[in-house]
């Protein structure tokens, strides 16, 4: 099933103060189960909690509210080309040598496993060195 088009805003929060034993569920759990979390936390029976929000964004191209609100959303049209970082016009300044392509490593490991002492002559080797 493909998204939907368009924007699908999401909000930043921070929830604090934490306690050690809820870290250490989230550690294992990674979800924040609402309102039955919430229901843990010290301030939340007197009169709820306020939550601050650090950033309101769009989930699909990771952009600002603020800079993208009247706009398309550009995971629809990008492909992904607006999260990568660097100037458009310019190359990458890293380009894999022909030594550091994957079948030439490959090739090169192999003729070193080849190369390798057998593991009973380097023991007879030790041995021998002894007397």
């Amino acid at each position: 099933m493909s998204a939907p088009l368009g924007h699908t805003w999401g909000v930043a929060l921070t929830i604090e103060p934490i306690s050690p034993e809820m870290m250490r569920t989230f550690a294992q759990n990674q979800y924040f189960n609402l309102p039955g979390d919430l229901e843990s936390m010290p301030d939340y029976d007197q009169g709820g909690l306020v939550l601050d929000i650090l950033d309101r964004f769009c989930t699909r191209c990771r952009r600002s509210y603020d800079d993208v609100m009247f706009d398309p959303c550009a995971a629809d049209t990008t492909q992904g080309e607006h999260l990568r970082g660097g100037m458009k016009d310019r190359e990458a300044r890293i380009k894999a040598k022909p030594e550091q392509m994957p079948a030439a490593v490959l090739a090169r490991q192999a003729a070193a496993r080849r190369e390798r002492e057998v593991p009973a002559l380097m023991q007879a080797s030790r041995l021998s060195g002894l007397s």
